[in-house]
């Protein structure tokens, strides 16, 4: 079904539609989170990839 890491897994309300979340580790090392859903039949209805963290970036000396 899916290749992903820290799955999360939840079934709608009227139990039509699975909710996959989770993580995939890239060539990189970085990482891709993704949300899929999937139809009772276990076919792929939808996948969005979600944006990772972003790191903030300490203010520059004398700046603000």
């Amino acid at each position: 079904m899916c290749s992903m890491s820290g799955v999360r897994m939840e079934w709608s309300n009227d139990g039509e539609l699975l909710a996959v979340a989770g993580y995939v580790r890239l060539p990189d090392q970085d990482c891709r989170n993704e949300l899929r859903f999937y139809r009772r039949s276990t076919k792929l209805q939808l996948a969005i990839v979600l944006p990772t963290q972003v790191r903030l970036v300490e203010s520059v000396a004398g700046c603000c």
